[in-house]
């Protein structure tokens, strides 16, 4: 046992604070080598042998990280949980948000020019799995717009970036991004098919609570069976911006929120699910686990209407043409 403490201590003349950068691809034997040579760790083959016996030889993920403490654990911590990554940038994409509303959460902070993520991914919606990620910060953290500059390390001043490498930094973070949600959807879902995740990403557009979410896909089963259109705004509305990214070449973002639905209702498209019986082309949001699991576990009910409240949100059900009509007055005043 003393033995074993001694190993996995601090080895002797371990710097105050060590800058570790993990490349993408590193594989684990490489990684031990260089966590030797950086004197964060006493013993090559016991980092090893330490991580395999606690089942973490594929959690070490890349990026740059500052080790404070030499403990094998904390070290291991550090590297398989990016709890301590170095100037790394966190974005949190929130349940639901589709690729325009990623698009402009990145292009908010800087990071992206507005377009170039949905311009990239919009082909992977329903994929990019929402959660809170640590991607590595632009060597140059320059701003992808206007006057660019940084301070280096050495702090001696500022220095102006040309454009093409502002656009590569940003690339590089859209890629690590879309991999890495990409990777994490891979991890979560162990089985959906195309329609039950198309079902999963309307929910999140259309409901706010679990109860209301397993509610609104029991509706959507019941009028599938029925070859009833599900007659769902928000299908409509993607269906909009895909169609006028598309003609921009995404150079614009676009908010489904502020899509005149009376018009488009009447504009055929595969996303109109007034015009066309059946599911939406694709998805049109990106799920997170609580829609996934109401869309793989519809509830039964007697309920073959619904609409949220203008007032406050609510979702109201009603069973019969006639009682949706009445709630529709009602609720929405029409």
């Amino acid at each position: 046992m003393a033995l074993f403490l001694y190993l996995i201590a601090p080895p002797y003349g371990a710097p105050a604070n060590a800058e570790v950068e993990i490349e993408s691809g590193s594989g684990l034997y490489q990684i031990a080598g260089e966590l030797r040579d950086d004197r964060i760790i006493r013993s090559k083959t016991l980092f090893i042998a330490y991580i395999v016996l606690i089942g973490r030889k594929n959690d070490l993920k890349a990026g740059r990280y500052l080790i404070d403490r030499y403990w094998m654990p904390r070290v291991v911590a550090v590297l398989s949980k990016g709890v301590s990554a170095l100037n790394d940038i966190v974005v949190t994409v929130p349940e639901g948000f589709n690729v325009w509303e990623i698009d402009k959460k990145l292009a908010e902070r800087e990071l992206i020019r507005e377009g170039d993520f949905a311009r990239k991914y919009y082909k992977k919606e329903g994929y990019l799995f929402p959660d809170t990620y640590r991607v590595s910060q632009p060597s140059s953290r320059a701003q992808v717009e206007g006057k660019s500059t940084f301070v280096p390390s050495s702090g001696r001043g500022k220095v102006n970036l040309r454009p093409e490498l502002r656009s590569r930094e940003s690339q590089k973070l859209m890629e690590e991004l879309a991999g890495k949600m990409g990777e994490n959807f891979d991890e979560k879902i162990d089985a959906i098919n195309q329609d039950e995740l198309v079902i999963a990403s309307m929910l999140e557009k259309e409901a706010k609570t679990e109860n209301d979410m397993h509610l609104i896909a029991g509706i959507i089963e019941k009028r599938l069976e029925l070859k009833m259109p599900l007659q769902i705004d928000a299908t409509v509305a993607y269906g909009a911006c895909l169609r006028r990214a598309v003609i921009a070449r995404f150079m614009r973002d676009c908010d489904v929120t502020q899509i005149n639905l009376v018009q488009e209702i009447q504009i055929d498209s595969a996303y109109n699910t007034y015009t066309r019986v059946g599911l939406p082309a694709g998805p049109i949001s990106n799920p997170g686990l609580k829609a996934i699991q109401a869309a793989l576990n519809p509830q039964p009910s007697d309920y073959l209407y619904y609409l949220s409240a203008r007032d406050d949100g609510r979702i109201i059900y009603a069973k019969t043409a006639a009682e949706h009509l009445a709630n529709r007055r009602k609720y929405l005043g029409f």
